[in-house]
This record gives C-alpha cells, sequence and structure tokens, in this order.
C-alpha cells in the first residue's frame, strides 16, 4: 500500500505510517483521531495536537482506507490484519 503522508504534520507522519503499514498503534490521541472520537482526540491532546487535529482530520477523510478508521473495530482489524501479516512474512523468513 502506497499512502502519501505528506499532507500529515510532519509531528505524525512516522508514527501514522507506521499504523497503516504495519498495524502498531499509536498513542492516545492519534487513536482517538483513527477512531473517530472526537471528544477523546481533543482530551488527550496537547496544545500541539489541537492545532494539528483539522489536517489529520482532513488527510483521513481523504487518503486513509475507508477500512482502517472511523471506529473502535475498524482500528483493532486494522492493526490484527497487519499484525497478522507481518508475522506471516517473518515466518517466512525462518529457516528451520
Amino acid at each position: 500500500m502506497t499512502l502519501d503522508y505528506s499532507g500529515l504534520p510532519e509531528r505524525w507522519r512516522e508514527t501514522m505510517r507506521r499504523y497503516f503499514e504495519g498495524g502498531c498503534r499509536p498513542g492516545s490521541f492519534l487513536t482517538s483521531c483513527l477512531r473517530n472520537d472526537l471528544c477523546a482526540a481533543i482530551v488527550n491532546a496537547d496544545a500541539d495536537s489541537l492545532t494539528g487535529l483539522p489536517p489529520i482530520c482532513r488527510w483521513l477523510w481523504s487518503e486513509a482506507p475507508i477500512v482502517s478508521w472511523g471506529s473502535i473495530a475498524k482500528v483493532d482489524n486494522w492493526i490484527a490484519a497487519r499484525t497478522a501479516e507481518r508475522i506471516e512474512e517473518l515466518s517466512g523468513r525462518v529457516t528451520p
């Protein structure tokens, strides 16, 4: 999967790349954004995060796969699927 992360604030590009490409769960602010939980995102935000909230929302809406964000279940399923892919990939590299 190739996503253009340039629309995200630089502070979160690598964390979002790890989430979308590797299924790594981000911190509470970005997890709240991914779950489409505005109240939790605001509660978990520092001042910089609050400033970054609109561009993160715009990026999710325009760039992110719809199955990867929008609810708790979608985020959990995305992480589980990417984790399974990593495990499968790593198990193929193991030699007896």
